[in-house]
């Protein structure tokens, strides 16, 4: 298992059946099983604001927050209203900071709960209706 190292390339080894990583050092290791449990977002994406380069306040993504970094009595302002921001914004209200802006950067849709529990009782219907029209097909 090898931990904080940035991988630049993988390739499938057919003759072999294992792996060929290389790292961002040149390093290469090879193996049976490539585990990337990465995510899908594990580069942060910052907004193109023209401009942003000559803020002069303190400034980071969320996904690189300072460990002694406090929020209190800031005026903090947070761009985007995604996953993130629904679970960071609620936390930080509760805080003694001066205020709190959202800037949301591209609709998006979120449902609620309730929308969703709405929409699974409908999924029995949903299957019965498109089975039937595979019923006659050779799968």
């Amino acid at each position: 298992m090898q931990f904080n190292t940035k991988v630049k390339t993988a390739h499938w080894q057919n003759d072999k059946t294992q792996w060929l990583l290389t790292d961002s050092n040149g390093k290469q290791y090879s193996s049976r099983f490539l585990i990337t449990a990465m995510g899908i977002l594990n580069d942060p994406t910052f907004p193109n604001i023209p401009g942003v380069e000559d803020f002069k306040g303190e400034s980071f993504h969320t996904s690189r927050w300072p460990s002694q970094w406090s929020v209190e009595g800031k005026r903090v302002g947070i761009i985007g209203t995604g996953a993130t921001a629904i679970q960071i914004i609620p936390e930080i209200a509760k805080l003694p900071l001066k205020s709190l802006t959202v800037f949301q950067r591209t609709v998006r849709s979120c449902k609620t709960l309730s929308y969703l529990r709405q929409s699974l009782t409908l999924l029995p219907f949903f299957f019965r209706q498109t089975g039937r029209a595979f019923e006659d097909k050779q799968l």
